[in-house]
């Protein structure tokens, strides 16, 4: 099997309800392609900031950290810090995904409960 890299993973979500759910998610699927052998060597978030898109303009709001148009600041979602704290652990914890987006422990860990998933970055 050829190497998967996984990129360009994300959607717009200016308000950041939704995006933390589905990185959480995402990331369960990535370890358990892992886990059945499926040779994924790499995911890459979309976007770390809000971004231009062709069709859209600034319309869309992809980033981990927002994009304030008017001054240029930037200001890091909830999606920022919980993506941080997998990628510093290299893990899925219950602890973070109580903080982040509890109605999902089911879909995440699935019928195993397994407390940790390990997800290599």
């Amino acid at each position: 099997n050829k190497p998967l890299y996984i990129t360009e993973n994300g959607f717009s979500d200016a308000a950041d309800n939704r995006r933390p759910r589905a990185i959480l998610e995402h990331l369960a699927m990535v370890h358990r392609a892992i886990r059945e052998g499926i040779p994924v060597r790499g995911y890459l978030h979309w976007s770390l900031v809000d971004n231009f898109e062709w069709n859209n303009g600034w319309g869309v709001r992809f980033g981990l950290i927002e994009v304030d148009q008017q001054t240029q600041r930037r200001i890091p979602r909830p999606s920022a810090s919980m993506y941080g704290e997998i990628c510093r652990a290299n893990a899925i914890t219950e602890s973070l995904v109580d903080r982040y987006a509890p109605e999902a422990a089911g879909a995440i860990f699935g019928k195993d409960n397994v407390a940790q998933y390990q997800v290599p970055v």
